[in-house]
């Protein structure tokens, strides 16, 4: 459960009723069912023209796509094209099935008309002409994804978005990027540090380690350090510093991600080494509570990481760790025995092509060793939209209330 309820519901499929309701006198109501009968309302045109100029009246009064009605959702584009296809993370960016729309006879407005489930979020973008990808204009919902990426986001009716993410009325203090020289590497690795409000080094305190950390501490991408300031405020963790590593080369900027994650000792041996050591070696107190944070390949970073080093890194956020790079993980996590270490787990995955049933294995065996693992599975795909709207979840579990206990 989030620390409370959320306030901000789907706001998209609503502002789109309203404009098909408000609809300006004269014009048609808009009929029961809409969606699920919007093949045949076009069909009514058969014989004639009447079917598509009623429909093409309808769009006409839409403020903004798509339109969600229930678990059914009409995609809609108007515009010249030889073809519009709808591509995302529902169909695996295209890769797993076609969504190509289909073109109201007459007009150059386009749809496609599909179902998600009512508490489903989803990335995606328009494809014209096999080619020419965009965001869909109609729409003003954005999500950024890795670097400068933006995708068009359909929120449907049930999903919640996160209030944690926004920026704090009382925002802790980061540092410049740090230049830190891993003597594993042999060059240098760059992080930043985000103190949230009322964190003392002298004290017991919580220090979580984010791998992807340029990505995971923008506001636009991962908001990870709006979401742990807010929640410091509202009491609902502990104060915490977080520790943005950035993988990529400091020279080039060349994101080494996937070669430093995978089962690259070097890299783990600088994360429980000079890291570790630099970062903590100023501190006051001699209990800490260490949590490491990662996604898609830096989950499972994070996984392997706290098997080969549960003294280290005994508390694990794991988003949908891309287990797919790296199977031999779920029989390392089967293979352990006890766990004499207490240790709080979260990990979360998508059902949208998120490499979802080799997550779950991954997540059972993890929790078959591990009592306070808390596994949650949510109708959205392999994106950061996903990742950062449960950092709440995710925060609270490892580092909120009882947390210190483990």
């Amino acid at each position: 459960m989030r620390p409370k309820p959320h306030s901000l519901k789907k706001i998209l499929p609503i502002l789109t009723l309203l404009a098909f309701a408000c609809t300006p006198s004269g014009q048609d109501d808009i009929p029961p069912a809409f969606i699920s009968t919007f093949d045949e309302h076009l069909d009514m045109g058969a014989e004639g023209v009447p079917g598509t100029i009623k429909i093409t009246r309808m769009l006409l009064t839409m403020d903004s796509v798509p339109w969600a009605e229930g678990e059914e959702v009409l995609f809609l584009y108007k515009g010249d094209a030889e073809s519009v296809e709808w591509r995302g993370d529902f169909n695996r960016w295209g890769q797993a099935f076609s969504a190509k729309g289909r073109q109201i006879r007459g007009t150059d407005k386009w749809y496609y008309r599909t179902s998600f489930p009512e508490d489903a979020r989803v990335d995606y973008q328009i494809v014209l002409n096999d080619s020419e990808w965009k965001r869909d204009p109609a729409n003003p919902y954005t999500q950024r994804g890795g670097g400068e990426i933006k995708n068009s986001v359909l929120k449907m009716p049930e999903w919640e978005e996160s209030e944690f993410t926004k920026e704090p009325n009382q925002p802790g203090e980061t540092s410049e990027p740090i230049l830190i020289f891993s003597s594993d590497l042999n060059h240098g690795v760059n992080y930043t540090i985000h103190k949230t409000p009322g964190f003392d080094d002298a004290e017991i305190r919580c220090i979580l380690y984010a791998t992807d950390g340029q990505e995971y501490g923008h506001p636009e991408i991962g908001a990870l350090t709006h979401t742990a300031d807010n929640l410091a405020e509202a009491g609902y963790i502990h104060p915490i510093k977080l520790v943005l590593v950035d993988p990529r080369y400091p020279e080039t900027s060349d994101n080494r991600r996937l070669q430093y994650f995978l089962n690259h000792d070097p890299y783990l041996n600088f994360f429980t080494g000079d890291l570790i050591r630099v970062v903590e070696e100023n501190s006051g107190s001699s209990e800490t509570h260490r949590i490491l944070l990662g996604t898609s390949a830096g989950g499972v970073f994070a996984a392997n990481a706290g098997y080969h080093h549960p003294e280290l890194f005994p508390h694990l956020i794991i988003q949908s760790p891309a287990v797919w790079l790296m199977p031999e993980l779920v029989k390392m996590w089967q293979s352990v025995s006890s766990q004499a270490t207490k240790r709080n787990i979260f990990i979360s995955y998508g059902t949208f092509f998120d490499d979802q049933e080799n997550a779950a294995k991954l997540a059972e065996a993890i929790k078959s060793v591990n009592e306070n693992t808390s596994v949650i599975t949510v109708n959205e795909g392999h994106s950061w939209g996903n990742w950062r709207n449960h950092l709440d979840q995710a925060l609270v579990h490892v580092c909120g209330g009882a947390a210190l206990q483990y």
